[in-house]
């Protein structure tokens, strides 16, 4: 069986805060946008087009993609699209939001994945970050800050 491609979206604002997103429904728990890859998309227009699904507004540039991966195994398979699916294989995009806060409308969109989203520090994502998705945020987020440093961006530590 395979792992489902996906992208996982580290978005940053004007000052280099993260965006995480409370999950809708009965697990409630913090992370970082996310979803699948389709096919004939690149990770950058998946990105893009995961961003404007979730939250509700299209006001986002690509900064940079990330070399960290991260693969993790579905409690029991999953079906996506007609296939069948052991786990996902996530990959890193960078995006930064130009747009007004009051833009991201989380619970408007159709089928909601988050009830509220709100802006932290790389330090406080770790913190409040679902356990399980700390170890490969953790991985993903000390490869941005040598990419921020070398891209001259604004990140929160």
């Amino acid at each position: 069986m395979e792992y489902r491609p996906n992208v996982c979206l580290i978005i940053l604002n004007v000052e280099g805060k993260i965006l995480l997103g409370l999950r809708a429904g009965p697990i409630s728990v913090w992370q970082l946008p996310q979803g699948g890859i389709e096919s004939g998309d690149s990770l950058t227009d998946a990105a893009l087009r995961e961003a404007e699904e979730e939250l509700g507004t299209s006001s986002f540039e690509v900064i940079t993609t990330l070399e960290s991966k991260h693969k993790y195994d579905f409690s029991k398979p999953k079906n996506y699209g007609g296939s069948t699916f052991c786990g996902q294989s996530q990959s890193y995009v960078v995006l930064r939001f130009v747009g007004v806060d009051s833009e991201i409308r989380v619970t408007s969109v159709e089928n909601p994945e988050f009830s509220e989203v709100k802006w932290v520090s790389v330090t406080e994502a770790l913190q409040i970050a679902d356990n399980i998705r700390i170890p490969a945020y953790k991985t993903a987020f000390d490869e941005l800050k040598q990419k921020a440093r070398i891209l001259t961006i604004p990140l929160a530590i």
